[in-house]
């Protein structure tokens, strides 16, 4: 198998951790395409021919021949601390091909989802300590990037206008990493800077179903892996993926998937 890419090419990739002024421009436009991901404190960036005020979750896509500024000054910042993103310049055929897909924003505030960070990460590493040897790896990294970046601003409404979608991902995101632990509406809420009422009714608006319901069936899916792949015994199935007693983890399970824990168990087993 070829270890050379000649479908995308990582030209660098890096995280960017500023703690003093930055300063970078070319007002002649970019050579290439460039990702960035604001995680931490604030920037300024030159976006269509305008500053604007960069804030954690906000993504930058620029593409070749766009004019592309950036200043960073985390001692006047409203925050007061670093400026930390994720970065990546690159270029290629299949670039070229998936920007002219859709007509993506320039700039687009997309939750700070772990799944989207673990690969940026992922890629970065590749970039700094796989260098040529692993293209292949970084050619397929970035392209499940940009795919994922598609899906995420899709889920946020950002391409249909939908401006309550993305609080709906952040609250789902939420859920999601936080499903085994007991939580309250309270938490959800806070964690999208919105009142109780508010973070139910746009939840339920968006999606046809509760924030409880959707926890319920988050644990549920855990419920099935865990019954699938690990060997815990029942009880503990239920005990670590959020369910106060087994009795109550019986009736849900069996009212969402048609069999009892112990009968999905030996149907796995005897599959």
């Amino acid at each position: 198998m070829s270890t050379q890419s000649t479908n995308t090419q990582v030209l660098l990739a890096g995280y960017g951790y500023h703690e003093t002024p930055f300063m970078a421009r070319e007002g002649r436009g970019l050579a290439c395409y460039l990702l960035r991901l604001q995680t931490e404190g604030q920037a300024r960036a030159l976006v269509e021919g305008q500053w604007h005020l960069i804030e954690p979750g906000d993504l930058l896509l620029y593409g070749p021949n766009d004019p592309y500024g950036l200043e960073i000054n985390p001692h006047e910042s409203e925050s007061g601390i670093a400026s930390v993103d994720y970065f990546v310049f690159c270029q290629g055929e299949w670039l070229d091909q998936w920007w002219k897909l859709q007509n993506r924003p320039s700039c687009a505030h997309i939750p700070l989802d772990e799944d989207l960070l673990t690969v940026w990460r992922q890629l970065v590493r590749e970039h700094q300590f796989g260098g040529n040897s692993h293209g292949e790896v970084s050619d397929y990294l970035l392209r499940v990037l940009c795919l994922l970046l598609d899906r995420t601003l899709a889920e946020c409404g950002v391409m249909s206008g939908l401006t309550n979608s993305w609080v709906v991902l952040r609250m789902k995101r939420f859920l999601e990493r936080h499903a085994a632990e007991e939580l309250s509406l309270r938490d959800v809420a806070e964690h999208v800077g919105l009142s109780v009422s508010r973070a139910v009714h746009v939840f339920k608006a968006s999606t046809g179903t509760t924030l409880f319901q959707y926890l319920l069936t988050v644990r549920l899916r855990m419920a099935q892996d865990r019954i699938r792949f690990s060997g815990l015994t029942l009880e503990q199935v239920a005990e670590s993926t959020g369910f106060r007693s087994y009795s109550y983890f019986y009736r849900a399970f069996r009212g969402h998937f048609g069999l009892s824990p112990k009968q999905f168990r030996d149907g796995t087993e005897r599959g």
